[in-house]
């Protein structure tokens, strides 16, 4: 297996910005996967890689559309059933707004985990998983560990910082840089900028494809994977900051249910390049 992934995983609802509407009228709405964890888990499977996702849904009819979807996207299932399942609504008008319950994954356990041999580990939604005994599981892990730590919008920075040390590869935007000031993580830090591009911190720096933004929500998620796909392949850091753009890129300027194969990244690198 490629990479073990162990996070949040939820519903979103997500609207197409438009501007021209009544100020509480939307023109569409998406009711697709959602969740920072299981969103990385669809985009690198989806990529190529071998995954296996660990989570926890509820016994209802979106946690059943959600193992659905992961298996629709290649991906390995193995999720607990407890509570209700999560999600997340993204409202984007004039701006973008976030209105989360997360349900099932505040319930996730420590002992509903089942590690798995794995070239990586990656754990998603931090600050989601209110139950899980995040310092007891990384003692658990072996080999490469990279977690993509989210905004913050709890009181876990404690746990944050216990972990870190067990950490090879993080990813944050600038929002959660700034907030988290984490600047004496000893690891690879990644910092997607956005509009602005990518850069390894202390490292090279990728400007980002300009492209009409759709589809903003979870675009972190798809870059994450394509940087990890991409070092998994091999290649230098530099490539893999423009591939995982590319990946970004693509995955804003489509539609919410839209997530690139290799082939298409390849190809949109290609054109563009």
């Amino acid at each position: 297996m490629d990479v073990l992934v162990v996070g949040d995983i939820n519903v979103d609802v997500i609207n197409l910005p438009t501007k021209k509407s009544a100020p509480q009228v939307i023109s569409e709405v998406f009711l697709v996967k959602g969740g920072e964890a299981f969103n990385f888990a669809c985009a690198a499977s989806r990529l190529g890689l071998k995954v296996e996702f660990q989570g926890a849904v509820g016994r209802d009819f979106l946690g059943d559309f959600l193992i659905k979807e992961g298996r629709r996207y290649g991906v390995r299932m193995k999720v607990v059933r407890k509570g209700r399942t999560g999600i997340t609504m993204a409202i984007t008008k004039d701006d973008r707004k976030f209105i989360t319950y997360r349900g099932s994954n505040s319930l996730l356990e420590f002992e509903d985990i089942r590690l798995r041999k794995a070239k990586w580990f990656y754990l998603g939604g931090f600050w989601h998983l209110e139950s899980l005994d995040h310092e007891k599981l990384f003692e658990e892990v072996r080999g490469n560990v990279a977690l993509n730590v989210g905004y913050p919008t709890g009181k876990g920075k404690r746990k944050l910082l216990s972990i870190l040390p067990k950490v090879d590869l993080l990813f944050l935007n600038e929002q959660e840089y700034e907030a988290l000031n984490l600047r004496g993580f000893g690891g690879t830090m990644v910092l997607h900028m956005g509009r602005k591009g990518s850069k390894i911190l202390g490292g090279p720096f990728q400007p980002a494809y300009r492209v009409r933004s759709l589809n903003p929500t979870g675009a972190g998620d798809a870059f994450n994977a394509a940087f990890l796909f991409s070092i998994m392949k091999g290649d230098e850091v530099e490539h893999a900051l423009k591939f995982a753009n590319a990946a970004a890129a693509l995955h804003v300027s489509n539609p919410p249910d839209f997530v690139p194969t290799y082939e298409e990244v390849m190809r949109f690198m290609e054109v563009r390049r």
